[in-house]
């Protein structure tokens, strides 16, 4: 274990190898060994890790996605009455909005341990190293439109109706993350 990961023995070779642009280092069977000797040890308990985080994720903005959009038809629900402890008959006893509510605070935890990881994968990685890859813009222009959805789902209780962005920024953010899981797999 290194505390710093430029000091890594690995680190040096990749750097290397990239700057040389000789990849055939990573043929070699020692070096083989040693990469998969590094997966099984630390790599995979990392990617399995990350993977049920973001499948959490992904599940629980869906059934929030479904829950919000169908609270958004009932015009009758335009408070916040049921979530702050007010008689639930004042919106209707309606359950969709309900289970948002429900929904909403374990949400936004979820997008705080998405934000959380993002973060540590810039200060690992560095901004620029970080942002040249296509999957960091996918999760950040996901991670974003859930969280614009869902601000934007607590205004619309509150009067502010916009509906089809709402609804749009939500969709579009499940689909985005869907498609990343789906490609994950490929």
């Amino acid at each position: 274990y290194y505390p710093n990961l430029h000091e890594s023995p690995f680190y040096l070779v990749t750097k290397v190898a990239e700057d040389l642009d000789r990849f055939e280092v990573f043929e070699s069977p020692i070096m083989r060994a040693a990469i998969q000797f590094k997966w099984e040890q630390y790599g995979m308990q990392q990617f399995l890790w990350q993977a049920i985080k973001f499948c959490l994720n992904l599940i629980v903005l869906i059934l929030f996605s479904i829950q919000a959009s169908r609270s958004m038809e009932l015009e009758d629900c335009a408070t916040l009455d049921w979530y702050f402890g007010r008689d639930p008959e004042s919106c209707g006893g309606n359950y969709a909005l309900k289970q948002s509510y429900i929904l909403l605070p374990l949400s936004f935890l979820c997008n705080k341990m998405f934000l959380t990881n993002e973060l540590d994968q810039i200060r690992e990685l560095g901004l620029k190293a970080y942002t040249a890859s296509i999957w960091n813009w996918i999760d950040t222009i996901g991670f974003g439109l859930a969280l614009a959805g869902q601000v934007m789902w607590v205004f619309a209780r509150e009067g502010v109706k916009f509906p089809n962005s709402t609804r749009m920024c939500l969709g579009l953010s499940c689909l985005l993350m869907a498609w990343k899981m789906q490609a994950l797999e490929d």
